[in-house]
């Protein structure tokens, strides 16, 4: 008989080939091919029982691996804060001042669309233009000298000057007052009463 030599790979067990070489006319072929199988067989059998304790490990080792393991926390995709990313790109495309920044993050997030997307839009370079004039206007307007007016539409002051016609039924009241106010500290620099009649 042949030497037979069960050889493991990855602790899966495989017999050698048969020698059959030394054999003759005499060998009985069934019984030897009945041993084979059989052979094949127990290890066969032995290579499932073993795969079956190693699912059997794996999945004891799993288990008390989640129970050892806090699942990882969900971070936010969108954290409230601007990235630096965020931020390079929005002033490398001309977005500079923080009014202009909040109001394209504000869009990018209401419509979760990405800031190239947004900044594509006509709608948000128009506003951000009208934007950046408004601001250009209100620098360009000094504050200190007589020309600039620093009343409001819905102050009193603003219409101290206008015909009394053209102020509104609510501040009418308020103007009337502003005007007598105005008139006992001597602000008044003309008389009401015209020179031609």
């Amino acid at each position: 008989m042949a030497k037979e030599n069960d050889t493991k790979v990855d602790d899966i067990e495989i017999p050698e080939e048969e020698n059959l070489e030394g054999l003759d006319e005499a060998t009985d072929w069934k019984a030897k091919a009945d041993e084979l199988q059989k052979k094949h067989r127990e290890a066969g059998i032995r290579n499932r029982e073993r795969t079956k304790s190693l699912r059997d490990q794996v999945a004891a080792l799993n288990a008390k691996l989640v129970e050892t393991v806090p699942p990882p926390e969900k971070k936010d995709n969108k954290p409230n804060e601007p990235d630096y990313g965020q931020l390079s790109y929005l002033k490398v495309s001309g977005v500079e001042h923080e009014e202009d920044v909040a109001y394209v993050l504000g869009i990018s997030k209401e419509t979760k669309e990405t800031l190239d997307k947004v900044l594509a839009k006509p709608y948000v370079q128009a506003e951000i233009k009208l934007r950046a004039e408004n601001r250009k206007t209100a620098e360009a307007i000094p504050e200190s000298t007589k020309k600039s007016s620093n009343a409001k539409r819905d102050e009193a002051e603003f219409y101290l000057s206008k015909p009394f016609s053209e102020v509104p039924a609510d501040m009418k009241a308020n103007v009337v007052n502003a005007r007598i106010a105005s008139e006992k500290k001597g602000q008044k620099k003309f008389s009401d009463v015209g020179i031609v009649q």
